[in-house]
């Protein structure tokens, strides 16, 4: 698979879950959660989306979500690492909003940013080194 194809994949399958989550969103009472967000894992088989301030995952040929992120703060904006080990999000529960990361293996979690401010997450690096903010 070229770099070109697994681009547009992942654009395509970001696009796909991106108008269901808006068709869920438009048809949703206000009781019910809305999920927002969407990041497809690098090999395209998970997706991990925020729901109710908690960061959930759902298989990309569908099934059922589960919890992945909870905490009493909101957690949102997850994105996972080029190698597919990692899960950057943002979290407000130690303020405005910090950069946390998780490792899938361990399940640890770390604090990237220590800001009074919210940040903004918006990418990893090619060579998953860097956590854009």
């Amino acid at each position: 698979m070229t770099r070109w194809s697994r681009r547009l994949g992942s654009a395509l399958a970001c696009l796909v879950a991106s108008r269901a989550i808006a068709a869920a969103q438009r048809v949703a009472p206000a009781s019910v959660a809305t999920f927002a967000e969407p990041g497809i894992s690098p090999d395209h088989t998970e997706i991990a989306f925020s729901s109710g301030g908690d960061i959930w995952t759902v298989p990309a040929a569908g099934g059922t979500a589960r919890l992945l992120v909870s905490h009493p703060a909101a957690e949102s904006r997850p994105l996972y690492s080029p190698d597919g080990r990692q899960l950057a999000f943002i979290s407000t529960r130690t303020g405005a909003g910090d950069i946390y990361i998780l490792t899938f293996a361990t399940g640890d979690l770390r604090r990237l940013t220590f800001d009074d401010l919210p940040d903004q997450l918006d990418a990893w690096s090619p060579d998953g080194k860097w956590v854009y903010f």
